[in-house]
Order: C-alpha cells, then structure tokens, then sequence
C-alpha cells in the first residue's frame, strides 16, 4: 500500500468507533476489500501502467496486491487494449499510443468474478517539462523544482512523481579482508593480504566502495494555473535536508508529469487532504472521492481511484556535490586500531571490517615484504556500502 492510500483505509475503520466511549460500532465491512486502482495510464510512448490493490482490515491495514485481473483499456471506437501483470498487482502495457481524438475507458475484472468499469474520458494534453532545477533553503536543505508550462492552456491539472539515485562512498576505502583458518581448537581468523610489498599501495576494493541507492515519491504532488491567466506552474517537488548522504558525491531525480481533468484533479485534491490531515473526523469517505470507476455487477463494491489518461512527460536533473561546496555530509563513521594477529581479531573485530595497514615490520631475509603488524577497522556499514546499497551502477549515470 503506498502512502497515498494507506490512511484513507485507517481512518475510515478508526473513525467508526467515535468518540463516546460506550458506543463502540464495528466498522463497516463496506470499506474493507474495496478494490484500489491507482496511477494515471500513459497514452503514448513507454510503459503504460497501474497498481492495483484492496484495502485490508482494521486489524491488518495493509493494501493487498489484487492479482489475476483481467485489466483492458477500450476506446470509444471499440479497439481493446491488453494491460498484463507484469508483477503481483502491477498491470503494464507498452507504448499503447492512444488516439487522442478519441476516449477511453478501464475495465477490470477480478478473480472472484466482479466486473468493473470506468465511464469514458479523455485524453489529457500534457506539454514536456520545461525545467527542472534546485534552490538551497535557509536552513540548508535543498527544494527540487519543477517548470512546466502550456502554450495551448489546455492542462491547467498536473500531477508530478519522481525516482530520485543517489551515489555514495563508504566512509573507509578498504584494501583488507579476513580469512578463517579451521583448527582442531575451532576456527582462527586472520587478515587477507598479511605482507604488504615495498612501494606498491594495496588496492581498494571497489565493489564495496562505490555505491548508490535509490527512493521514489509517496506524497501526492499535484499542482494548478486554473486561477491563472497562463497554463504555466512551478513549484517544489522533493527536498533534500541539509547533510543528507544524498548529496554527498552524485545525485539524480527523475521527474515524471502527468495532466489531468479538473474532475480528476478534485479526487487527488480530496486524497491529499484526506493524507495530510491524517485523524481529521471532518475528511471526505471514499465514498465522497468522486471515483469514475464503478462495479457493474455488484454496485455496492467500494472502489478507490480515478481513471485517468495522459501522454507522461519526464525530465531527468543532476546535482553535484561540487555545486554545494558547504554541504558537510558527516558518516558519523570512526576508526579502531587492531593488532594483526587471530586472538587480538577473534577477540575485538566483532561487527568490524578491516580498512588500512597502519604499522608494518620487514620480513627477514626479504627486502621486499612488509608484515602488517596492525591495521585499523570499522563498522561494517562503514566499510562496506553494498550492505545499504547496490554496487551496480544504474545505465543512466554519468
């Protein structure tokens, strides 16, 4: 269930009980298994898709992937188009390039039978963004920017989403490993490599080294010009607090747009409400959404959602560490000091990664090995970047 949608099922069953303590109503089985369609259908090129889902129950609110639907989108003229799971409640179809002279509805039919369909609309204009851009706040985070603007007015009713990835490093460059050697008095640990050779530095290990990690939006992010002269809209989408790891080297969002009707933009609007004043008695009940979406053969089963068709536009934006010379990301990551041998390792590298070679010996009769005789060492997230990342770098950085 994403954030968007979990209250609603929340307050609805938690509201139920009101507020005298001996009136106490179970809540309404109506507004439990209520079917969630969620997401605005592309019309043009690249993947088309839409979540969809049921609620749960009071004591297990968590959204339920609806899996095994039949999902078709029709047009006007009675083209069919297929969209397939293409995982648990996610149904896709790609570059569908609908006919925007056109309308379109969905229908679903579930596995236990129930049909469902929307009423036909439209395909919502949806010029590219412009720009997008960031501005440092005064308390030091960073807001991301949207510009989008329609020469035709048009649109008026906008929806954004992003994926934002960002790079990072482990705070320790790490050129050690341990080792177990079996023995009869159980196993001995030791360090991996144990000479070091004259004037050569030992490599890092970059697999656990460079890292990046990845999140996406959960609020609803909506925005309007219909009291304006000009279809033309700007505003903060994500923010970035100051010192967050996120731009600490590299940092990338990817901001997706859809347009909307005003009639749709009314259900978002009332769903952000509903999101935002989270325990409010006085927000709309699903049944108050205006959802365009209705079970045919069972019309008392709740749905949550609005069907809305738009060509999706997205920009991708990069912002560098070097852009933010006073960004200060602190790791909180300090360093120990271990001696190499296997009872000093077995006794103090518990939850520990061995980093560097700190002091060193000649080996006899060779002039051109080094024994590490200690070596620092710190916490495994420290070191190792892959344990809150992934090491594989996304097709799109630079």
């Amino acid at each position: 269930m994403t954030p968007k949608t979990t209250f609603i099922l929340v307050w609805i069953l938690t509201s139920f009980s009101g507020c005298i303590q001996k009136y106490n109503p179970k809540p309404d089985s109506a507004y439990t298994n209520a079917l969630v369609v969620e997401g605005s259908l592309n019309s043009g090129q690249g993947q088309a898709l839409l979540e969809i889902s049921r609620t749960g129950t009071l004591s297990a609110p968590t959204q339920l992937p609806e899996s095994g639907a039949q999902v078709v989108v029709q047009g006007s003229d009675g083209t069919n188009y297929t969209l397939s799971e293409a995982a648990k409640g996610s149904y896709a179809a790609q570059n569908l390039n609908l006919d925007s002279g056109r309308q379109y509805r969905l229908m679903i039919t579930t596995r236990d039978g129930a049909e469902y369909v929307s009423d036909f609309v439209s395909i919502i204009p949806n010029p590219p963004i412009d720009s997008v851009n960031y501005q440092t706040e005064a308390n030091g985070s960073v807001d991301v920017w949207v510009y989008t603007h329609n020469p035709l007015n048009n649109t008026r009713f906008y929806q954004w989403e992003f994926g934002e990835t960002w790079e990072f490093h482990s705070a320790y460059g790490s050129s050690l490993k341990y080792d177990t050697l079996p023995g009869s008095g159980g196993d001995s640990i030791f360090l991996v490599p144990s000479t070091l050779q004259l004037a050569t530095a030992l490599p890092i290990d970059s697999s656990i080294f460079r890292c990046w990690q990845s999140d996406s939006s959960t609020l609803l992010l909506i925005g309007n010009s219909a009291a304006l002269a000009s279809d033309a809209i700007n505003l903060p989408i994500a923010n970035i607090p100051a010192g967050s790891q996120k731009l600490g080297f590299l940092y990338s969002i990817n901001v997706r747009q859809f347009g909307w009707s005003e009639a749709g933009y009314q259900f978002l609007q009332a769903m952000k409400t509903n999101t935002e004043e989270l325990g409010s008695v006085f927000g709309p009940l699903p049944t108050q959404l205006g959802s365009n979406i209705h079970c045919i053969n069972s019309p008392s089963n709740l749905v949550i959602g609005y069907f809305n068709v738009s060509p999706l536009q997205q920009k991708r934006y990069f912002i560098s560490n070097s852009q933010l010379p006073n960004w200060n990301y602190n790791s909180g990551c300090t360093l120990q000091v271990l001696a190499n041998n296997s009872d000093s390792i077995t006794k103090y590298s518990y939850g520990l990664l061995p980093v560097q070679p700190v002091d060193s010996a000649p080996v006899p009769f060779n002039n051109y090995l080094f024994t590490i005789l200690s070596f620092t060492a710190s916490t495994a997230n420290c070191v190792d970047c892959a344990l809150t990342g992934s090491s594989n770098k996304p097709s799109f950085w630079p």
